[in-house]
Protein backbone atom coordinates (compact mmCIF):
# COMPACT_ATOMS: atom_id res chain seq x y z
CA UNK A 1 0.00 0.00 0.00
CA UNK A 2 2.67 2.66 0.94
CA UNK A 3 4.28 2.26 -2.67
CA UNK A 4 1.26 2.71 -4.21
CA UNK A 5 0.64 5.85 -2.16
CA UNK A 6 4.27 6.92 -2.99
CA UNK A 7 3.76 6.19 -6.63
CA UNK A 8 0.86 8.35 -6.74
CA UNK A 9 2.83 11.19 -4.98
CA UNK A 10 5.31 11.28 -7.50
CA UNK A 11 2.65 11.43 -10.46
CA UNK A 12 0.69 14.52 -8.22
CA UNK A 13 4.31 15.95 -7.83
CA UNK A 14 5.48 15.56 -11.27
CA UNK A 15 2.04 17.15 -13.10
CA UNK A 16 2.82 19.84 -11.19
CA UNK A 17 5.92 21.02 -12.14
CA UNK A 18 5.43 20.26 -15.43
CA UNK A 19 2.06 21.57 -16.00
CA UNK A 20 2.51 24.44 -13.58
CA UNK A 21 -0.44 26.81 -13.26
CA UNK A 22 -2.68 24.43 -15.59
CA UNK A 23 -2.34 21.71 -13.29
CA UNK A 24 -5.85 20.24 -11.97
CA UNK A 25 -6.95 17.73 -9.92
CA UNK A 26 -8.03 15.26 -13.17
CA UNK A 27 -4.58 14.78 -14.22
CA UNK A 28 -3.25 12.64 -12.43
CA UNK A 29 -6.10 10.11 -14.07
CA UNK A 30 -5.81 11.45 -17.02
CA UNK A 31 -2.23 10.67 -17.07
CA UNK A 32 -2.88 7.12 -16.02
CA UNK A 33 -5.83 6.59 -18.67
CA UNK A 34 -2.98 8.20 -21.26
CA UNK A 35 -0.55 5.06 -20.10
CA UNK A 36 -2.38 2.14 -19.16
CA UNK A 37 -1.41 0.05 -21.71
CA UNK A 38 2.04 0.45 -21.10
CA UNK A 39 2.12 -0.56 -17.29
CA UNK A 40 1.22 -4.12 -15.65
CA UNK A 41 -0.16 -3.99 -12.43
CA UNK A 42 -1.98 -6.59 -10.35
CA UNK A 43 -5.79 -6.42 -10.67
CA UNK A 44 -6.25 -5.51 -6.54
CA UNK A 45 -3.39 -2.53 -7.21
CA UNK A 46 -5.37 -1.27 -10.41
CA UNK A 47 -8.21 -1.13 -8.35
CA UNK A 48 -6.74 1.02 -5.61
CA UNK A 49 -4.76 3.06 -8.06
CA UNK A 50 -7.90 3.97 -10.13
CA UNK A 51 -10.10 4.47 -6.29
CA UNK A 52 -7.61 6.96 -5.32
CA UNK A 53 -7.08 8.76 -8.49
CA UNK A 54 -10.97 9.56 -8.81
CA UNK A 55 -10.73 10.48 -4.85
CA UNK A 56 -8.21 13.04 -5.79
CA UNK A 57 -10.32 14.46 -9.51
CA UNK A 58 -13.59 14.46 -7.52
CA UNK A 59 -12.88 15.13 -3.51
CA UNK A 60 -9.01 16.84 -3.76
CA UNK A 61 -5.93 16.20 -2.78
CA UNK A 62 -6.95 17.04 1.09
CA UNK A 63 -9.10 13.72 0.95
CA UNK A 64 -6.60 11.76 -0.89
CA UNK A 65 -3.98 12.32 1.79
CA UNK A 66 -7.19 11.45 4.57
CA UNK A 67 -7.90 8.33 2.81
CA UNK A 68 -4.26 7.57 2.47
CA UNK A 69 -3.04 7.87 5.77
CA UNK A 70 -6.60 5.43 7.20
CA UNK A 71 -5.44 3.00 4.70
CA UNK A 72 -2.27 3.05 5.74
CA UNK A 73 -3.37 2.72 9.29
CA UNK A 74 -5.30 -0.61 8.54
CA UNK A 75 -3.03 -1.96 5.96
CA UNK A 76 -1.36 -5.26 7.98
CA UNK A 77 1.26 -5.47 5.02
CA UNK A 78 2.43 -2.07 6.08
CA UNK A 79 2.22 -2.62 10.40
CA UNK A 80 4.71 -5.36 9.14
CA UNK A 81 7.06 -2.97 8.05
CA UNK A 82 7.40 -0.83 10.88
Amino acid sequence: MKYIVEMLCDWIGAGKIYSKEKWTQAEPLNYYNKVRKGRHFEPNTEQMIIHFLKVIRDDGLDKFHQECKEALKTDKRVRKLR
